[in-house]
């Protein structure tokens, strides 16, 4: 099977100048006559690429979506093995649909199909781990001063394909120099809305992002709605169109908008709508263009952004920006930022308009809506995916937790074997080993593992110890005093001595500076 060639491959040559990136004996030389072949000839037979029969390949869309792989084209005896064989799985970008299938699968709630095998289930495993891996090679972000720039690296629109519910949006975390978060532009989380889960009646709190309208919330998305001569004409038709729900409260869920209320509205206007259907206007479409979408073309194709004078508002035979640059407004007393670029392929207002709109009069899809709600709150509530991420600024230095030795004795081990015991004492004679005990603590009052404290000893003599903390926070360390000799001279000096910390190195923390101390005497 070969790759088809696009009658217009310039609209794919990002796919393919990833595609090319991605195979290692491209260099970069032939990466840019690659692409230079691609965008003026239309076709690109690659260097050591072609088809087992000598064929050369061509590129397009099933670069990116069908890559080649090794396998056998049929089941049937006698096929060979191939390395050229297009992948049959059409990856896209739909990491959470795998498991809205496995869970209405488990829960005997799919319309089509159901009972699958371990085979399927690590099937669709792997469809999702590949559809994860394209969405982290569709965008990246760039930082340059106060502008990010948000680049499409897709053949197509960034976002595609079927529009309703599926956002891309950037998540800006701003801090101080201190590491506070000032602000959190893109917020996704709970926004106050609690819905009844079908599996078990529990109240769920909705996750979303909080604030869609936000002056410094920048979401990727198309929005289609009704007009209004549309919607007068229909309930010509039938009166009884007249009480359709248009829109839903995202928060209350009551219904903010019906058919009849868009048909009163001035000629010329429109109301945004998920009744995918009935829709017959685009109210928005801010979504990246690709690298060579033409103005012309686009127009012919109905696919120019609304407004048409993003992207750099091009004219007649003019492209568009394949990128969107974006002025950062960093908060007062900001110092640094992370950005991440999200994917989120089913939104809780688009799940909240199937669930109410099925009035279930549909005897095989009347639960349809009420399942999806079910499968959406149980899975993760197709939780965002992070497909690009970069900083603004400089990252503060994290502060570092305090550690000490909050206690200190000394002592000596006796016995051997199982009975070896430590008894607490401040007198020794001259030989003995002298074991220090000092209960390493970290700021929150929990011992800490794997410190290492130093301690001095101080008097007649001296000398540096240095042991680790063992699970329960506790280091050990032993000074090894010598005996004199027959004659009574040599060996340790007799005296009083101290042993005092001077020092805890662990990862992570700092020293809190206390000398903890214990005195003792040597005999």
């Amino acid at each position: 099977m070969k790759i088809a060639e696009l009658q217009r491959s310039n609209i794919c040559s990002s796919a393919f100048f990833i595609f090319v990136r991605s195979l290692d004996i491209v260099t970069h030389e032939n990466e840019k006559k690659c692409l230079v072949n691609f965008l003026f000839n239309g076709r690109v037979p690659f260097w050591g690429g072609n088809y087992a029969d000598g064929d050369p390949r061509f590129f397009s869309c099933q670069s990116c979506h069908m890559k080649p792989t090794t396998g056998y084209g049929a089941n049937k005896r006698g096929i060979p093995l191939r390395n050229d064989l297009p992948h049959h799985d059409m990856t896209g970008g739909n990491h959470w649909a795998g498991d809205l299938i496995k869970y209405q699968n488990t829960n005997n709630q799919l319309r089509l199909g159901g009972d699958m095998s371990d085979i399927q289930i690590a099937a669709t495993d792997a469809g999702m781990a590949r559809a994860e891996k394209m969405l982290t090679q569709a965008a990246s972000l760039t930082v340059n001063g106060f502008t990010l720039k948000v680049t499409n690296l897709t053949g197509h629109k960034l976002i595609t394909g079927y529009p309703e519910g599926r956002r891309m949006w950037l998540n800006i975390k701003w801090y101080d120099e201190s590491g506070v978060l000032l602000v959190n532009d893109g917020e996704y989380g709970p926004i106050g809305v609690t819905v009844i889960n079908p599996k078990d009646e529990a109240e769920v709190e909705v996750h979303s992002i909080l604030d869609l309208d936000g002056p410094n919330t920048k979401i990727y998305e198309a929005h289609y709605g009704i007009t209004q001569e549309w919607a007068a004409k229909l309930i010509a038709i039938n009166p009884a169109y007249a009480d359709m729900v248009v829109s839903y409260d995202r928060e209350t869920g009551a219904v903010d908008y019906i058919l009849q209320n868009v048909a009163n509205q001035d000629l010329g206007t429109s109301h945004e709508s998920l009744h995918f259907a009935l829709n017959d206007t685009v109210i928005k479409d801010n979504r990246i263009p690709p690298y060579g979408m033409n103005y012309n073309e686009a127009r012919r194709r109905n696919v120019i952004p609304v407004p048409s004078d993003q992207y750099g508002d091009p004219s007649t035979d003019d492209d568009y920006n394949y990128f969107d640059a974006i002025t950062l407004n960093p908060p007062l007393n900001a110092s640094y930022a992370t950005i991440e670029l999200l994917y989120q392929g089913t939104s809780w207002e688009y799940i909240q308009f199937l669930v109410n709109a099925n009035k279930g009069e549909n005897i095989f899809l009347g639960q349809e809506g009420t399942n999806l709600l079910e499968a959406w709150l149980n899975t993760g509530m197709a939780k965002p995916f992070v497909m690009a991420s970069t900083t603004w600024g400089t990252a503060p230095v994290s502060p570092q937790m305090v550690v000490g030795v909050n206690s200190i004795q000394s002592g000596l081990y006796s016995g051997k074997g199982k009975n070896i015991t430590f008894s607490a004492t401040n007198i020794f004679t001259a030989g003995d080993d002298v074991t220090i005990l000092g209960q390493v603590m970290e700021e929150n009052d929990l011992p800490l593992a794997g410190a290492t404290v130093t301690i001095m000893i101080s008097g007649p003599e001296s000398a540096s110890l240095t042991g680790m903390s063992d699970e329960n926070g506790v280091a050990e360390l032993t000074w090894q005093t010598q005996s004199p000799k027959r004659k009574g001279t040599g060996g340790t000096i007799s005296g009083d001595y101290t042993a005092t910390t001077s020092d805890v190195v662990a990862d992570g923390y700092s020293w809190d500076g206390v000398q903890t101390s214990v005195d003792f005497t040597l005999e």
